[in-house]
């Protein structure tokens, strides 16, 4: 019988319980909880394991440099490493238990799955993510049982799944939601991932949300979509797909100097980008055209290259009949960010527009004495109503 006294006896272990976790965590100090598994090892095997973890906060030493200094083969190396971390795995289970479960509670809070990168930032607070402090976390999460490691490989990011659900799962996943975006074309969101994986709906979302992160060949964009790597919309390598990615992502023509101020803003890389640079690139590149002054638009919206001038012709040549300068100006203005009184001045001073009727425009080529008379009909309608 479930009765007030014992939901407040469970409410109140509940938060002995989080603050107890709370408190391990904000202790964890993964540094000096290596550092006190290391310290009774022989000098050799302290220098490799050292070196080869980056315990001092520098790069992960190779085999051979390690090799070279003991006069010992690569594979020797190699066996002293696994040997050693085989015993302080088992000295690591011994003395720390709090420590391990708290890293397999939180990474099972993550979805059982996460990358390096983001379990730092999960574990460590911003002040302790130094090298030596990230590269002992590396080293405790490899020494603990229950999780698998995930290699960094050219498709893979590095990270650390659960030992019960299984690095090959992780695998399909990522293979799964590959496909689907290939075969989908275009980015997607979250949720239509997850509505094409029902495979993957024993697990928490979580789980293919950071299975999905650790994927190169996927990812996320800056409006929380997903797309591949190869794309330019998605992962734009140089300039022109940088200012592809922007323009594409803006959905309407952009200022040149804005378009720069969005690509820093991006921060793609660490390469700086100058105003000269974007608008050179806009001009060289067929996918881009100006629109105003300044101004460009991407080419698959339906702009065409020209002056002012050079649409309102192509208005003209496209009707079958004298257009009013407000259906001009509308028609210019879906390919051209101009003012009107600019579209207007080119109707008025340009000598292949000709007007026929109060407000009535066509091409100067037009021989008025053959106009039909369903033209010279159009003229006087329109005459009539003003």
């Amino acid at each position: 019988m479930v009765t007030e006294r014992s939901v407040i006896s469970n409410s109140l272990i509940q938060t002995l319980l989080e603050h107890e976790h709370d408190q391990l965590k904000q202790n964890f100090d993964p540094q000096s909880v290596i550092a006190g598994l290391i310290k009774h090892l022989e000098d050799k095997q302290h220098t490799v394991i050292a070196a080869r973890a980056g315990l001092s906060g520098d790069k992960k030493t190779t085999l051979s440099a390690i090799g070279s200094k003991y006069h010992l083969s690569r594979e020797r190396i190699r066996q002293i490493e696994r040997d050693v971390s085989y015993k302080l795995s088992d000295r690591l289970h011994e003395q720390q238990t709090s420590y391990i479960q708290l890293m397999v509670s939180m990474l099972d809070h993550e979805g059982g799955v996460i990358s390096v990168d983001e379990f730092t930032k999960v574990v460590l607070p911003k002040e302790k993510r130094t090298e030596s402090e990230v590269n002992a976390l590396k080293f405790f999460m490899r020494l603990t049982k229950d999780v698998v490691e995930i290699k960094d490989t050219k498709t893979t990011k590095p990270g650390w799944v659960l030992r019960v659900i299984k690095a090959n799962t992780v695998e399909k996943a990522i293979e799964t939601v590959l496909a689907f975006i290939a075969g989908n074309g275009s980015v997607v969101t979250f949720d239509q991932i997850w509505n094409a994986t029902p495979d993957f709906h024993q697990y928490p979302q979580s789980f293919l949300r950071n299975a999905i992160s650790l994927s190169r060949e996927i990812v996320k964009t800056t409006t929380n979509q997903y797309g591949l790597s190869t794309w330019a919309t998605v992962n734009p390598k140089n300039v022109r797909d940088k200012i592809y990615y922007v323009l594409f992502e803006s959905g309407k023509p952009m200022h040149f100097t804005d378009i720069t101020k969005r690509i820093r803003e991006c921060g793609f890389d660490v390469k700086k980008v100058v105003q000269p640079t974007v608008h050179n690139e806009l001009i060289a590149d067929d996918r881009f055209v100006l629109v105003g002054r300044g101004i460009y638009a991407l080419t698959q919206w339906g702009y065409e290259p020209g002056t002012v001038e050079n649409v309102i012709e192509e208005v003209l040549k496209k009707s079958d009949k004298p257009l009013t300068t407000d259906e001009i100006v509308a028609e210019v203005l879906k390919s051209r960010h101009v003012k009107k009184n600019t579209i207007i001045i080119n109707l008025q001073i340009k000598p292949q527009f000709v007007k026929v009727g109060r407000k009535l425009y066509s091409l100067n080529s037009v021989d008025q004495k053959k106009v039909s008379k369903e033209v010279k009909g159009t003229i006087k309608v329109a005459e009539e109503a003003k």
